[in-house]
């Protein structure tokens, strides 16, 4: 579990490089950086999730809180955990709060170092992953730090991740009201992202690896330089999560209504409908696809 830990802090560093962030002012969608912004979109909603995968690997450490403060080989971390009946069997009323202190360890010739605090409550825990289940975390990080390398990362904030199944969907779903993140490295401006009233849900089909995916929210990204708003006009939805979407609609806007629809042809297609003033006529269509925007 821990190694499988260490690799989801690791995607999340390369997310966060990715979509950037902080806060400031609304910026206009235009033609030009309609493609960043759907691409901006994509890797930021991941983001959110891989928080929901974060909290839950966090949370198995309540059956042993013990294991992540004793891989301090320096600094310390102290661990404070509520274990309600039944004993040592994730349940609701559980929590554990994680304080680091300059915590460092190496893992796999990686070093890391944590700081900061984070909190888990546990408001649902039924059944087991053997079946239907329902585990619902909320989680709070306070200046919770983890360095990996050279680069640090800080995340503010809170959100309950939920993640159910009935034995043949396997839902995960993030929300909260505020969230940010700082990403800083040597000789690189820092860059900071926030979320606001955002919500992500993502359904997986356990039998043939189908998904859809619902997300909306508030986001201010400084490698985008201002704040967008973006909500699924239709649900989104792929053959495999190796795949790109087949299906679905999001709309991403911008200062005055100025907006960029972005219409999923196929896994390999993407048109884009730029409305640059706001005024509900499309102004500008792009035609692209899928690996021109991950580009």
């Amino acid at each position: 579990m821990f190694i499988r830990y260490m690799t989801a802090l690791a995607i999340l560093a390369a997310l966060l490089v990715g979509c950037g962030g902080g806060g400031g002012s609304t910026l206009t969608v235009s033609a030009q950086n309609a493609g960043t912004l759907a691409n901006q979109t994509v890797l930021t909603s991941e983001f959110l999730l891989q928080m929901s995968d974060f909290s839950e690997d966090f949370a198995d450490l309540l059956e042993d809180p013990e294991t992540l403060a004793a891989l301090c080989q320096g600094g310390s971390a102290s661990v404070a955990p509520v274990d309600v009946t039944p004993v040592g069997v994730l349940s609701a009323g559980d929590s554990i709060t994680y304080t680091f202190n300059n915590c460092s360890f190496d893992v796999l010739g990686i070093p890391f170092i944590f700081n900061g605090s984070i909190t888990i409550n546990v408001n649902t825990a039924t059944g087991d992953e053997t079946g239907p289940f329902e585990i619902e975390l909320d989680t709070m990080m306070n200046n919770f730090t983890f360095g990996i390398g050279d680069a640090n990362i800080r995340v503010d904030g809170g959100y309950v991740a939920n993640v159910n199944s009935d034995g043949d969907t396997l839902v995960a779903d993030v929300s909260g009201a505020s969230l940010r993140a700082y990403f800083s490295a040597p000789n690189t401006a820092t860059i900071t992202s926030s979320w606001a009233n955002f919500t992500h849900t993502r359904t997986l089909s356990l039998d043939d690896g189908s998904y859809t995916v619902d997300v909306d929210a508030a986001y201010y990204g400084s490698l985008i330089g201002g704040t967008i708003t973006f909500e699924t006009l239709t649900t989104i939805s792929g053959g495999s999560l190796e795949s790109y979407p087949s299906v679905g609609t999001f709309k991403i806007t911008g200062v005055d209504g100025s907006s960029v629809t972005v219409n999923v042809l196929d896994s390999i297609n993407v048109e884009l409908l730029i409305d640059t003033d706001g005024d509900g006529t499309i102004d500008v269509t792009i035609n692209t696809t899928w690996e021109e925007l991950d580009s």
